[in-house]
């Protein structure tokens, strides 16, 4: 689409139909110059000449141009997010960032590690063994977080500045994305398509939900995988709708998948762009063919990105020996009961707070009080399923009578619909205000379709600039509410104190708040909140072990042996949980038992960083029980 805000060309010899001004119910070309405002002087018969009116029409400042709007977007997102700058490493930030052992390293092995291991096992300084350690596999991701070491380091604020940086690019693509969408499928005047996905591009920017992977450093995973996943989706729009623009389509269909594939490989949930394109091709271009026909495009044009996927599928599969697998985690043994049916039940409730998240976003935490539904009630399944049931049909309606619309529900249904395998989570993190990172282009664009369709209502007759500055108002409540969000990332101790206020019955934020009570030398505290994350399930392992290790320290062996056995009994192949057996019956003079422990340790982890240092402790053990047994002689 050429742009029309850098030049605006007037024909040489115009004649009566040219330049008479075009109704506003009509489509107007690419040059249409009738949306601007200002005086148009005329010579003497009130006839107005070629060279006058191209000379008026240069004089006229266009505040709508794509530069002007994107400028626009900037200045939204330093109101919005300049406070974050000052925020201090929080959450995993440490582990992926700080302590990472990757940072700093260019060696084949080092390259090997991050391409060959899963995202976690990558980042641990121990190799790895057959166990699976999480579904992520994220090498670019991980490259990324190294060439961002090599700039920023351990400075935060470096670190910080690149994600608000990647944050507003993405905005940017989103603007030029939908700008091109809309020019595909509605007559709506080039002016206001502009300033209907400007308005989208802003609310996506700046909607409170997205304080979450901005605010946070490790978040930055969700723009650096939107931009290489919007580029290659703003490649496929121009080959697809070339319009007036020269394209070289075999080019363009090379780079929008392989910026595809490395929007994959930074993040699992890009595989929603093959139901992006999908939904393009059966509704937006080939909506005037028979449903068959339609069928026969999508599956064209979105080959090369199911090959692309496909590799992906095959490469992921060799690293982590599953597709999309389930999730496990010793802090949550309950999950291991959950079952398909249980994901089902959940859906509707699920999907009704993603919407009162992205309508009212007043009540954001990074854990949500949020369980899975195990029955068929009314306040839990029932009446959120009518809900959800009330605003599909409504979009449906409104995407009959408005085809903006239709746009716009595409990308809020499909990016979130990756999200809704709730088993590839643990059961407190089957909501994440970061789910709605992608989601939010749609419901930009949603609330913009319907400003527009006021502004040009005639039964509403609301005054054009009432609705822009009603809707200024509310991108800026949107970056102040924003701003707001980001205070609970500037430390640990604000954001799990925030957490666990917001959800007190989360187990994630009680062992986080142990920890940073533990590192305050605050020992009471840290057993408080570790015994309250015991309280919601009693064989929580870290609560188990970090209370155990307390208890040992400071002279209850007896607690800490019990919390120890439990751990032993509960991961009988945790090499670790065996020695740290060993130790406290140790403690106890129990040293048969300790050598017991010790030489089950050393089996199960023969060569481990902490072999030789356990096979000297096992000698020191079985020289205590034979001195023992002489003496006892």
């Amino acid at each position: 689409m050429t742009d029309t805000t850098d030049t605006i060309e007037c024909d040489a010899q115009p004649d009566a139909a040219s330049t008479a001004l075009p109704d506003d119910d009509q489509p107007r070309s690419e040059t249409d110059t009738s949306d601007l405002d200002g005086p148009i002087t005329t010579d003497g018969d009130g006839d107005q000449s070629p060279s006058e009116t191209a000379a008026a029409v240069a004089k006229v400042p266009d505040y709508t141009s794509n530069r002007i709007l994107m400028l626009a977007l900037a200045v939204l997102a330093m109101l919005a997010f300049a406070n974050s700058l000052s925020g201090a490493f929080v959450f995993d930030d440490h582990q992926q960032i700080v302590a990472n052992p990757l940072m700093g390293h260019w060696d084949r092995d080092t390259l090997a590690r991050v391409f060959t291991e899963n995202h976690w096992s990558a980042l641990s300084p121990e190799p790895s063994d057959d166990s699976l350690d999480s579904i992520y596999y994220r090498p670019v991701f991980n490259l990324f977080l190294m060439l961002g070491y090599q700039v920023a380091g351990r400075d935060a604020l470096i670190w910080h500045f690149v994600v608000v940086i990647l944050h507003l690019l993405a905005a940017m693509l989103v603007f030029r994305v939908l700008e091109k969408s809309l020019a595909a499928l509605s007559d709506v005047k080039s002016k206001n398509r502009r300033l209907m996905s400007a308005f989208a591009a802003g609310i996506y920017l700046v909607h409170p939900v997205q304080s979450e992977s901005v605010s946070w450093i490790s978040g930055l995973v969700n723009p650096l995988s939107a931009l290489f996943m919007l580029a290659a989706f703003y490649c496929y729009l121009i080959y697809r709708r070339p319009e007036r623009e020269p394209t070289n389509s075999l080019r363009l269909r090379a780079g929008a998948t392989g910026l595809f594939a490395l929007a994959l490989l930074t993040k699992e949930s890009a595989l929603a762009l093959l139901l992006i394109v999908a939904a393009y091709e059966l509704f937006i271009f080939s909506r005037g063919l028979a449903f068959g026909a339609r069928l026969r495009r999508a599956a064209i044009e979105s080959l090369p990105f199911v090959c692309a996927a496909f590799g992906y599928m095959v490469l992921r599969y060799s690293v982590l020996g599953v597709v999309f697998g389930r999730n496990t985690n010793g802090n949550f043994p309950d999950d291991a009961s959950l079952t398909l049916a249980d994901n089902l039940l959940t859906l509707p409730a699920l999907l009704a707070r993603y919407l009162k998240l992205a309508v009212f976003p007043v009540s954001l935490s990074l854990i949500h009080d949020f369980g899975y539904v195990r029955s068929l009630g009314f306040t839990s399944f029932w009446m959120p399923l009518l809900v959800i049931l009330a605003v599909g049909s409504l979009l449906v309606y409104l995407s009959r009578r408005v085809p903006d619309v239709k746009l716009a529900a595409i990308w809020i249904v499909m990016p979130l619909s990756i999200h809704l395998n709730t088993r590839a989570f643990t059961s407190e993190e089957i909501v994440h205000d970061r789910y709605l990172y992608l989601s939010m282009i749609g419901f930009g664009l949603l609330f913009a379709a319907l400003i527009e369709r006021a502004a040009t209502s005639n039964r509403l007759r609301i005054p054009a600039s009432k609705l822009a500055g009603a809707s200024a108002v509310l991108l800026v409540l949107l970056a102040v509410l924003t701003a707001a969000q980001n205070k609970r990332w500037k430390s640990n101790e604000n954001l799990w104190t925030h957490t666990s206020a917001h959800a007190p019955n989360s187990r994630i934020a009680r062992l986080w708040l142990g920890s940073l009570a533990e590192s305050r030398r605050d020992p009471q505290g840290a057993v408080r909140e570790y015994e309250a994350a015991l309280r919601i399930n009693p064989d929580i392992i870290d609560a188990l072990n970090q209370s155990a290790l307390i208890y040992a320290r400071h002279g209850y062996p007896a607690e800490a042996t019990r919390r120890f056995e439990r751990i032993v009994s509960l991961t009988p192949q945790s090499a670790i949980a065996h020695f740290n057996l060993s130790f406290v019956y140790a403690v106890q003079g129990r040293f048969e038992d300790a050598a017991r422990e010790q030489r089950t340790a050393i089996e199960l982890d023969p060569n481990g960083e902490r072999s030789d240092e356990w096979r000297v402790r096992l000698d020191q053990l079985e020289q205590m029980i034979a001195a023992s047994a002489t003496r006892q002689k």
